[in-house]
């Protein structure tokens, strides 16, 4: 224990946390280290944690040099900022960040110029929440350098340390970072803290669209993001934000009861108006993009295309999404949901059969009508349900283009 600490609680230690993996890079760096945040405010919640952070007096070189000895990989992902990933050789995919104790020089509402310290109790100030100051060891001991984290957690309350206002003003992207925590651990919000964030909303134009839209994807990756998102709206960065929000906790339980979590469906919602230009304040992946364009498509081809076309033409977890959103905002019954997934769930991947080299063979010539009779008859395939063969679509091929030419 370190002798700056005094202990408050012990835990059962979950099973992640004492895997041989973790166990190595703690002797490696001679139990000079904590577990600190998320993780252990989750092992309070008894929630687990995928997301394993340490905290230790030693300067990043020498955190470096002592897990290479122990034969541990490490990668300086955030050397600059005193982080360096400790990676699991026999599986990448257990991985521990190790942050040297830091604080506070300056801020400036984006960003801050740290300098590492040995002590706990600065580098536990300079964090944003009460209970993400909390610590623990490898035995389950569990430390409170501020005295607030753990009263707190048990409380359900989220806490600034110290004053709020100050706080934000450091890094104004803590407003969204408080929604995303109360959101998360279903937490009532501050009113005397909301007049803060309301005082301060211009801030967080100073925050790159990029921060900002990891941050609007983790509250809405919560499982009731509305409270937020309600308050949020409210702020000119988020002016974009529509009123589809108040159906938002409704289509997220209606996500996870059909087990189709997905982040699409809810920034979809949450848009003032279906197109694309309201999600052009979010630093949106391509994918994220063409899956938007997509759900708009298939929004426009509801009721008029039947559930065959677009089985067979979209993407289906876009249908899903659309039809979620649908649902959410009483647009089709539960019903009608509960068929299109289903229909979905016994759909078997179709091939249509006919092909432009099989209508040349017939003597047809290439252009624009073979291309068109190819259109038509795998229009006709669809509304049959795919059922028919080869033959039968040559057949209705040839009567087509024989029409045509008539």
């Amino acid at each position: 224990m370190p002798t700056q600490l005094n202990m408050v609680k012990k835990l059962d230690m979950p099973a992640g946390y004492k895997t041989a993996f973790v166990r190595k890079v703690f002797k490696a760096l001679g139990n000079e280290c904590l577990f600190v945040g998320g993780c252990v405010r989750d092992a309070l919640r008894g929630v687990s944690s995928k997301d394993l952070d340490i905290a230790t007096p030693l300067l990043p070189d020498v955190v470096i040099q002592k897990l290479k000895k122990a034969n541990i990989a490490v990668i300086p992902t955030g050397i600059e900022h005193g982080t360096v990933t400790a990676v699991n050789k026999k599986s990448d995919k257990e991985v521990i960040e190790i942050t040297t104790l830091r604080k506070d020089v300056s801020t400036d509402g984006r960003r801050a110029v740290v300098a590492y310290t040995t002590c706990w109790k600065e580098d536990a100030e300079r964090r944003d929440f009460t209970f993400n100051s909390l610590l623990m060891d490898l035995k389950g001991c569990v430390y409170d350098p501020i005295g607030l984290g753990l009263d707190d957690l048990k409380a359900g309350r989220i806490r600034f340390i110290g004053n709020a206002e100050d706080r934000v003003k450091e890094d104004y992207l803590r407003i969204l970072r408080y929604f995303r925590f109360a959101s998360r651990m279903n937490l009532p919000f501050d009113d005397d803290v909301l007049s803060v964030f309301k005082a301060l909303q211009s801030g967080l134009s100073q925050i790159s669209i990029e921060r900002i839209t990891d941050e609007v994807f983790k509250i809405l990756s919560t499982s009731k993001p509305q409270r937020a998102i309600e308050v949020l709206r409210g702020y000119t960065e988020f002016s974009w934000m529509g009123s589809g929000y108040m159906r938002l906790d409704r289509l997220c339980a209606l996500q996870e009861k059909l087990r189709c979590v997905n982040l699409i469906g809810r920034i979809f919602l949450i848009s003032s108006a279906v197109n694309l230009q309201e999600t052009r304040y979010l630093n949106l992946p391509k994918k994220m993009q063409a899956d938007i364009s997509q759900i708009i498509e298939i929004l426009n081809d509801y009721p008029h295309k039947t559930i065959e076309y677009m089985l067979y033409y979209y993407d289906h977890e876009c249908i899903k999404q659309a039809a979620i959103y649908m649902s959410a905002l009483d647009k089709i019954s539960d019903y009608s949901l509960r068929f299109i997934v289903s229909e979905m769930d016994d759909w078997s991947s179709a091939t249509f059969p006919l092909r432009g080299a099989d209508l040349l063979a017939e003597g047809y010539e290439q252009g624009p009508l073979l291309g068109k009779a190819l259109k038509e008859i795998e229009l006709w395939w669809i509304d049959e349900k795919f059922k028919p063969k080869r033959d039968a679509c040559m057949h209705e091929a040839i009567k087509w283009l024989e029409q045509s030419r008539a």
